[in-house]
């Protein structure tokens, strides 16, 4: 029975830590993603000339269906909507693993879409692209550091509650 419990107590433990690896992990991937549709879409407002909705559809993604869906349903600006999208998805949507300031600066985007001309949406595309780009660095780092650290501890604990246990 204590063998049981203990052998229990340690696949938790082990388990908990490698959920919180698998959090940051998820979180970088996130980031990631983000930063290669951002960069499409930026490098879609230099060379091109189709419309931000035609650009967005290009893009596909559930936060893109997202906002153009806001753009054509609500009475909201394009930065707006941009805003408001992004609150949504990030209180359960596609953008639920990012953290707060991950949030504030992809909101930051909305500037790119609610600029006039296509020079300044696609400097405004580029400026919040390397914001990204730079937690998404911070989130490797931090991944690389405390997922190790997580998944150690997870397995340490899980091993000082079986000793315990027995």
């Amino acid at each position: 029975m204590r063998t049981g419990l203990a052998a229990a107590a340690l696949i938790i433990c082990i388990s908990m830590g490698y959920m919180a690896c698998s959090r940051m992990r998820d979180r970088v991937d996130k980031l990631n993603a983000l930063c290669a549709e951002i960069r499409t879409l930026g490098d879609s407002m230099e060379l091109s000339q189709y419309r931000l909705s035609e650009m967005l559809d290009r893009l596909g993604g559930e936060l893109w269906r997202e906002y153009t869906a806001a753009l054509t349903g609500e009475q909201l600006g394009a930065g707006e909507a941009w805003a408001a999208t992004v609150q949504k998805e990030a209180d359960g949507g596609s953008l639920s693993g990012l953290d707060k300031q991950d949030i504030a600066a992809l909101i930051t985007l909305g500037e790119a879409f609610s600029s006039i001309s296509r020079a300044a949406q696609a400097d405004h595309a580029r400026l919040t692209l390397r914001q990204m780009e730079a937690r998404a660095a911070d989130a490797e780092k931090a991944l690389m550091g405390k997922g190790k650290l997580y998944s150690t501890l997870g397995v340490l604990a899980g091993f000082a509650a079986a000793l315990m246990m027995i």
